[in-house]
């Protein structure tokens, strides 16, 4: 969504100037904070099962990697 967005809000500030930009900026993050924050807390909780359901029980280890990854996802809503 950020790929996608980046370019077209540049193209606006350019045009329309610093109002709409930051109203439409404003509604972006509130909409990638809605989605990704529930997703990043659900793979921290659910870390060994999403593991298990999307491969196999001899991967349950990787249930660390997963809890971190929904972390990293935290942070990079802040980039």
């Amino acid at each position: 969504m950020i790929v996608v967005t980046v370019p077209r809000l540049a193209c606006l500030y350019g045009q329309k100037g610093g109002e709409f930009f930051q109203k439409l900026a404003r509604q972006i993050a509130d909409l990638l904070v809605t989605l990704a924050l529930p997703a990043a807390c659900a793979l921290f909780a659910l870390g060994e099962e999403v593991v298990i359901l999307t491969a196999d029980l001899d991967f349950a280890p990787a249930a660390g990697a997963m809890k971190l990854l929904g972390l990293a996802l935290v942070f990079s809503l802040l980039g």
